[in-house]
């Protein structure tokens, strides 16, 4: 028997939500709530898409350290044209480096 390791989802940013975007079953599911979904027609599976097949990169920048000593600082997602795809606000180096990992791009540090 065969065993699998399971695919994790990309996450996209849409109605100032994160969202997994599930191109299997055609929907966005919000990332807080899975129960809050939307179902995509044509044009919007072309959309996501479009808007994930770019993504080239996670820049982080180092702004300092937060009250628990972590190192914290703005970070985005770019894609090849250089247009930033995401923003992700303030967050830890860890947050960033995992967000890189589960899109399968680089996280690169300004």
């Amino acid at each position: 028997m065969q065993t699998s390791t399971p695919t994790k989802l990309p996450v996209v940013t849409y109605e100032d939500k994160n969202w997994y975007f599930d191109a299997r079953l055609r929907q966005i599911r919000n990332v807080e709530n899975p129960h809050d979904y939307q179902d995509l027609d044509t044009v919007e599976m072309v959309y996501f898409n479009q808007l994930l097949e770019g993504i080239t990169r996670i820049v982080w920048k180092d702004e300092g350290r937060d009250s628990e000593g972590r190192s914290i600082g703005p970070a985005y997602v770019e894609n090849a044209a250089g247009e930033i795809v995401r923003n992700y606000g303030w967050i830890t180096w860890k947050k960033a480096k995992d967000a890189a990992d589960e899109l399968g791009v680089e996280l690169q540090e300004v």
